[in-house]
């Protein structure tokens, strides 16, 4: 299964890939452009000898226009560019929230001074058993994340479930929490989480 970790190495890897990538199109683009212009100069030039060497070289011109216009076209079409790097990131984005399916994140948990994982793990039990009603849930890890510990304010907790319905249950029965300040979310990459923010007024 993949971690975090491993999706951002790939990300990184991909997008460093794709600008290699682009910087041998822009170089060879541009090299290419470099040559056609040099030789539009030189026909040109050549336009002083014979009438009949005008007319070709005017053949020629133009035909060497049009080449450089669909070349400068190439190096311009960032919207092309734009999106497969949009397809790329969806795709990404997609595989971060899928490693995450059985993650639910608990918000308002009390939280004690070098509370362990395993500390963590035992209160998430409890408050499924307690306040959801659920019985005995396995969960593979449940940990703080977020700045270190403050009395002020609790960190959140994320949650690995060993079965998604057993998160799917936890998530649906989180209506029992209401009054305790303690929510229920899913754990979504930040991409998703924005996502889900701009649509909520829909």
């Amino acid at each position: 299964m993949l971690t975090i970790e491993d999706i951002k190495t790939m990300l990184d890897m991909q997008q460093q890939a794709y600008r290699d990538a682009m910087e041998m199109v822009m170089k060879d683009l541009s090299s290419r452009i470099r040559q056609v212009e040099s030789s539009n100069t030189e026909l040109i030039r050549s336009l002083q000898y014979t009438q009949k060497e005008v007319e070709d070289l005017r053949a020629d011109k133009k035909t060497l226009i049009e080449e450089v216009t669909t070349l400068k076209k190439e190096l311009y079409k960032k919207s092309e560019v734009e999106d497969k790097f949009i397809q790329l990131q969806s795709r990404i984005d997609y595989q971060k929230d899928y490693s995450r399916r059985n993650n639910l994140r608990f918000d308002g948990l009390d939280e004690t001074p070098n509370e362990t994982w395993e500390e963590t793990q035992v209160k998430i039990q409890h408050l499924m058993r307690d306040k959801l009603e659920m019985g005995v849930i396995q969960l593979e890890r449940a940990h703080r994340v977020g700045p270190k510990y403050t009395s002020t304010r609790p960190r959140t907790v994320v949650a690995r479930f060993r079965k998604f319905e057993d998160r799917q249950a936890a998530l649906r029965n989180s209506a029992k929490l209401k009054n305790t300040n303690i929510y229920i979310n899913e754990d979504l990459c930040e991409s998703s989480v924005t996502a889900r923010k701009v649509q909520l007024p829909v």
